[in-house]
């Protein structure tokens, strides 16, 4: 699976690498979102699909419409409806809150160069050490990339909302005078906002802020940590924990060894969807990438 994702990654430096241009202008949204689904199809089907060079192909077109497309001239082994509708579930969120989440981090990266630089600067580092052709074991010894990891997910998470049925009565008790108990009876649907707890300043100071320094080894001691829910918690989080911080360290390992991200004049801020329980853009993310001269 590292090894697909490796390969995709790789296709996406050669599909940028080719365009004869010193500054390379791109929605990184729509980029990224043809990635992820040959990505995704590589993954899940083991279909190889190249979005990337025809951004016109059905697999691309019809996960745009998340939902609502069959697989049937793609994936004709399967047959089973319960199977499929589980496939199409799994390649439709992982392909756009995928796209999403490398947008949102590179944006942050292009307004932020000092985070940028030190990502890089590890990554030659590590480099040196294992060489170019990075392994998983190499990818993982990175900290301040697993840090940048960490903060990605918690301005920008990808889910926003989540919710648990409630088991035993439970009464949440009033915290301001002018507040009254909340009575949650057993089996209470309790909808949270993940996206409130990640930008609550009293779990994360200056919330708006972006630091990956917040999950350094001695500062993530003053963290609670039940307030970090990226991937949700407990037996129902996302079985697709690992692998989503598996692909977003080789996609940022790969870009960041090739381009530097840099705002150009059609950068905005990012806008989101307010009609969706996963955090996506409203509209276009725009950013420049400009080739890093290799050191001899």
């Amino acid at each position: 699976m590292y090894a697909v994702i490796c390969d995709s990654s790789k296709k996406l430096i050669t599909h940028l690498e080719n365009k004869n241009e010193d500054l390379i202008t791109v929605d990184m949204f729509e980029l990224l979102s043809r990635f992820s689904t040959d990505l995704m199809f590589a993954l899940i089907f083991g279909v190889e699909v190249n979005c990337l060079e025809n951004p016109n192909h059905e697999a691309y077109l019809m996960t745009k419409e998340a939902g609502s497309f069959g697989t049937e001239n793609i994936v004709k082994e399967i047959t089973n409806d319960d199977i499929t509708s589980n496939c199409i579930n799994i390649l439709n969120t992982a392909v756009h809150t995928g796209a999403n989440a490398v947008s949102f981090a590179l944006h942050e990266l292009a307004l932020n160069q000092n985070i940028q630089n030190k990502l890089r600067q590890e990554i030659q580092k590590t480099n040196e050490i294992y060489g170019d052709d990075i392994t998983y074991e190499a990818l993982m010894s990175m900290t301040y990339l697993h840090m940048f990891i960490l903060e990605v997910l918690r301005k920008w998470p990808l889910v926003v909302l989540s919710d648990r049925t409630c088991t035993i009565p439970y009464t949440i008790q009033p915290s301001k005078p002018d507040e009254k108990p909340v009575h949650i009876e057993k089996g209470t649907m309790v909808w949270f906002s993940i996206f409130g707890l990640h930008h609550d300043a009293q779990y994360y100071p200056e919330p708006e802020r972006f630091d990956p320094e917040r999950f350094s080894e001695e500062n993530k001691l003053n963290l609670n940590m039940n307030a970090f829910l990226p991937f949700g918690a407990g037996p129902r989080s996302c079985p697709g924990n690992k692998l989503s911080t598996v692909k977003l360290k080789t996609i940022f390992y790969y870009i960041l060894t090739h381009f530097e991200i840099v705002p150009v004049k059609e950068t905005k801020p990012i806008e989101l969807n307010r009609n969706c329980i996963t955090l996506l853009c409203e509209g276009q993310v725009w950013l420049g990438l400009k080739r890093v001269v290799k050191q001899k």
